[in-house]
């Protein structure tokens, strides 16, 4: 299970999934043995996948590539052969003020900048739905292996009453807190006051869905599904 959790992650960061969304998808995708439909279920993931421009538009440097291109041959030529540090602790970027661990971190981003920008939305999309069908293919069967060990009635309807229990239909997007700001400043209180109503009870879904004018990435501003 527990490998199982950590590929779930590096799946995750891998498509740009949002983490509190992913949860709730996984917990309406049909399992059983019956309903049980890998590309529906990999669709239905996909709906919460960045996309390829999204996934550059949240790729942010601190240097230019050619600067980074540069500043990394520094970083090879002191490199230990173990590759942890540099070799005797010396760092020529030191008196410059540079971080060797920030010119590696941006070496890497701007090879995926350049990855994404030769590849094609389609490519794109077939990657992130190949790393969900390698994981949804083992997550489905744990869960039936789990539902052929349960000694209880219903274990599908256990599931996914347990899963309704943990996983919340509400979360304090920063924007939906930013507006209850920029009002509460203004002298009005009622989103302040709707907010805490709202989060007294995080596993409800509330009348509103907060997002007006808001972009692809705020899917569902403060509700979640």
């Amino acid at each position: 299970v527990g490998e199982l959790v950590e590929d779930l992650f590096e799946t995750m960061h891998a498509t740009g999934s949002d983490f509190t969304n992913t949860f709730r998808l996984l917990q309406s995708v049909d399992l059983t043995p019956d309903g049980y439909d890998l590309e529906t279920v990999v669709a239905t993931m996909l709906t919460n996948c960045l996309s390829r421009e999204e996934s550059r538009a949240m790729i942010k440097t601190k240097y230019s590539k050619a600067d980074a291109q540069a500043l990394y041959k520094i970083v090879q030529q002191f490199q230990r052969e173990d590759g942890e540090g540099l070799s005797g602790g010396f760092n020529p970027l030191a008196m410059y003020g540079i971080n060797p661990g920030a010119v590696v971190r941006d070496y890497e981003l701007h090879l995926r900048l350049g990855q994404l920008e030769k590849m094609g939305d389609t490519e794109f999309t077939e990657q992130q739905a190949t790393k969900w069908r390698e994981w949804i293919a083992k997550y489905q069967a744990t869960v039936t292996k789990d539902s052929e060990q349960f000694s209880g009635d219903d274990y599908w309807s256990t599931r996914h009453s347990l899963q309704e229990s943990v996983n919340p239909v509400v979360i304090p997007r920063n924007h939906v807190l930013q507006r209850a700001i920029d009002s509460a400043e203004q002298g009005d209180y009622s989103i302040t006051r709707r907010l805490l109503e709202v989060f007294e009870s995080p596993f409800t879904t509330p009348r509103e869905r907060w997002i007006p004018g808001r972009n692809t990435r705020d899917k569902a501003a403060c509700v979640v599904t």
